[in-house]
């Protein structure tokens, strides 16, 4: 499932991963072990995989169901 994140800035190769809708940086610390590792340098985006306890960077354009963030309005 990709969870609407993404690599900031995935030409500088720095690591930054952010929430595409808040801008907000994502907590290392979510991170499955051993990720993100950017496999055949194609993994840009932030996934969950079933199984797996922690975040994973995934390919961009896989058929992946999504999960987005939106903003909460209290009227």
């Amino acid at each position: 499932m990709w969870l609407g994140g993404r690599e900031a800035n995935p030409a500088a190769e720095d690591d930054v991963w952010v929430w595409d809708m808040s801008g907000l940086p994502v907590d290392q610390t979510m991170w499955y072990p051993g990720e993100p590792n950017n496999h055949q340098g194609l993994q840009d985006h932030i996934c969950v995989y079933e199984g797996r306890n922690g975040l994973d960077d995934c390919k961009q354009f896989n058929p992946y169901v999504f999960l987005c963030e939106t903003e909460y309005l209290v009227c």
